[in-house]
């Protein structure tokens, strides 16, 4: 579902820390909100997927600005010197929230993505109903007119019996993964749910290059399909073939995945280690 083309991401400093620059203390005054970050400034902005972009920014919503309010009013004779460990004091607080946002901003792209996988593996699984169920259903009519033998029947039995766990199984590991992700957000998962069917992933980075072996698995699937049917292939033939495809998707699909996270874990390391005074 994602991860089908190459996008270029440049001057990846995060928008959190670049608003800083309209955060320059002044004494007696209140200070002033962020400036709104431009698009280049965070690299989940610069990801091409708008509902990732929209997570990221949900969860930073909920934390504390990085930069904080100076202090003022200090008088004495100690008054520079107060005034410097204030700073310091300032500046070391600011760098842990920002630290921390860009930690979170990282969390739930990870969340998202998994999100996504188990998707793409259960959108995978429930493909393979309806051939399934077919091949069972000419695996009957054959051996009730003694084509084949009965264990034709009972190893397509066994193909829908399997597929349908596994894809209990993946839907077991989105649900969890959506809390996961409203969790981290602060948003109802039934509303997450529905952005989710609305919403296409994008590519995110350079993808997965595309699997050779799937093509070739889905070619001879279909000539299984052909070949059982016509009776010049046994059903293990087909078993075998219809396997394939589902392993080369499957495959496909976390190799995505792998490059997704390798992607946006280069991402958040560079923003970690840019360095952008609040002032």
């Amino acid at each position: 579902m994602f991860l089908h083309e190459r996008t270029r991401f440049q001057g990846l400093v995060p928008a959190l820390l670049l608003a800083c620059a309209a955060c320059t203390p002044q004494a007696g005054l209140a200070p002033q909100p962020p400036a709104e970050a431009s698009p280049q400034g965070a690299w989940w902005h610069q990801s091409g997927d708008a509902l990732l972009d929209e997570m990221v920014a949900q969860a930073l919503g909920a934390m504390p600005p990085v930069c904080a309010a100076p202090q003022s009013g200090i008088r004495g004779g100690i008054r520079a010197v107060l005034h410097h460990q204030s700073a310091q004091k300032r500046h070391a607080q600011e760098q842990e929230r920002a630290a921390a946002r860009l930690q979170k901003a990282e969390a739930v792209a990870r969340a998202y993505l998994r999100l996504r996988s188990w998707g793409d593996r259960l959108a995978a699984r429930h493909a393979m109903l309806a051939p399934w169920a077919d091949n069972a259903e000419i695996a009957r009519f054959r051996r009730e007119a003694g084509l084949v033998p009965a264990l034709d029947e009972d190893m397509a039995g066994v193909m829908v019996g399997l597929n349908g766990q596994d894809e209990e199984t993946a839907r077991a590991g989105f649900e969890r993964a959506l809390a996961d992700l409203a969790a981290l957000t602060g948003q109802d998962g039934a509303a997450l749910r529905a952005r989710l069917d609305k919403t296409s992933a994008m590519p995110i980075g350079n993808p997965a290059p595309q699997n050779p072996l799937l093509a070739q698995a889905e070619a001879a699937a279909a000539n299984a399909r052909i070949a059982y049917r016509g009776g010049t292939a046994g059903f293990a033939t087909l078993y075998v073939a219809e396997a394939n495809v589902l392993a080369a998707r499957e495959a496909q699909i976390m190799a995505n995945y792998t490059a997704a996270l390798a992607t946006v874990r280069q991402w958040s390391e560079k923003a970690m280690a840019e360095e952008v005074p609040c002032g």
